[in-house]
């Protein structure tokens, strides 16, 4: 059955009509034309909201376990259902509701293969100064599968739903198109997957692709088809997927620099949805603050006309010490790269989930970041479940989910 990838006039996000006519950018240009960079010590940030989906969290499934032995942080065991865990990427269903990309599992391909992939609906009942539960409640569950056969060999080939698994993707990034269709960003190709509303894979995989002198050459992963021939890190694949809505194309962010480039500049990619293909971005380059660092999200903040790019470190707990959202602009240049929140000193001065008016997010892994309007951001991190020692030592961590009301004040004329 030949399925069509791509449907153009559904492509944007769902109840969202382009930009708003009150843009940042615009607001800036007729203040001197002023960019973000000017601005920086004029954005105020506090926390005003705070919910968490406790770590031993379940939904109905097989069996499943992170074996084998020797991964980072994740002790070998085995539960007899599936664990609603690993966020990497967050959405708005449109309703008030939010669709949570789960990620391949428990952290590699080799002990990800019992896991379901798959896209949870959430109903967060925030704790604001006005009150609230702060808890999470699982709505809706769309399994992830390849009921025509487009991604090749997969682990459960003779499930006859063709279920797919941690060790088949690594589903990092989303976006919902208005059709209710889901585009993913992965990281074991990478490829950029496009899957229905109820969750079949609709095309093949699509890879990217760079110019190298006069040839096109696929990016490729250790996760694709050995180290030889790969280009790219291990787990650095489409961590950020956006959408543009005034370029009205999908854009995709690496999260690791290509083999042979600068060390700590990170390569955008665009969608061409008529040849259905993966192309650089210009000459677009996310540049990170340290070469060691990780990118976790990339959204597109319509009301603010920036993109938004969460950067984090490798640390966790005590050891955390880097975890930022950025304003980018990469039409203007390195310079136009300006911090928006530091995650690690949120202020929280209702105490909405702290004891001292300063809370942090201090998980190795924060990956899903999520503009609601132009005063409003979520950030949830990745629990990398069964970790332990992000928020308490010996205690498996549980998913947070962050609401920062941002203020950005007028540049004085």
């Amino acid at each position: 059955m030949q399925i069509h990838p791509y449907v153009p006039q559904t492509f944007g996000r769902p109840g969202r009509t382009g930009l708003p006519g009150t843009s940042a950018v615009r607001l800036l240009a007729a203040l001197l034309g002023l960019s973000w960079a000017t601005l920086e010590a004029q954005v105020q940030v506090r926390l005003a909201g705070y919910a968490a989906l406790a770590a031993d969290t379940f939904r109905a499934g097989p069996p499943s376990t992170n074996e084998p032995r020797g991964l980072f942080r994740k002790p070998p065991a085995r539960w007899p259902n599936q664990p609603v865990q690993g966020v990497s990427s967050l959405q708005s269903a449109g309703d008030g509701t939010f669709w949570a990309l789960s990620d391949n599992g428990f952290g590699a391909r080799r002990n990800s293969a019992t896991f379901l992939l798959a896209i949870y609906r959430l109903d967060i009942h925030w704790r604001t100064p006005a009150g609230g539960p702060g808890t999470v409640e699982l709505l809706e569950t769309v399994e992830l599968r390849d009921p025509h056969g487009f991604a090749g060999r997969i682990v459960r080939k003779r499930d006859p739903e063709r279920r797919l698994t941690g060790a088949d993707f690594d589903p990092e990034s989303l976006h919902i198109a208005a059709d209710g269709s889901f585009w993913i960003g992965d990281e074991f190709g990478p490829w950029l997957l496009h899957f229905s509303a109820e969750g079949s894979l609709l095309a093949p995989p699509i890879p990217a692709r760079i110019r190298v002198g006069q040839r096109q050459v696929e990016v490729r992963s250790p996760d694709r088809g050995g180290l030889r021939r790969a280009n790219l890190p291990r787990s650095r694949g489409f961590e950020g997927l956006t959408y543009h809505p005034r370029r009205g194309e999908l854009l995709l962010l690496l999260e690791g620099t290509l083999r042979g480039e600068t060390v700590g500049r990170l390569r955008m990619f665009r969608y061409l949805p008529g040849i259905s293909q993966l192309v650089e971005a210009t000459d677009w380059r996310y540049p990170l603050e340290r070469p060691g660092h990780a990118i976790g999200e990339l959204s597109f903040w319509p009301e603010r006309n920036v993109f938004l790019v969460l950067e984090r470190d490798w640390g966790h707990g005590p050891q955390a010490a880097f975890k930022r959202v950025f304003a980018w602009q990469p039409e203007i240049g390195p310079a136009s790269k300006q911090t928006v929140v530091d995650l690690l000193a949120i202020p929280d001065p209702d105490r909405l989930a702290s004891a001292d008016s300063i809370f942090a997010m201090p998980y190795v892994t924060l990956e899903s970041l999520l503009p609601i309007d132009g005063h409003t951001l979520i950030v949830c991190n990745d629990n990398n479940y069964p970790a332990t020692g992000g928020r308490s030592i010996g205690q498996r961590d549980a998913t947070e989910f962050v609401l920062l009301r941002v203020e950005i004040a007028r540049a004085a004329p």
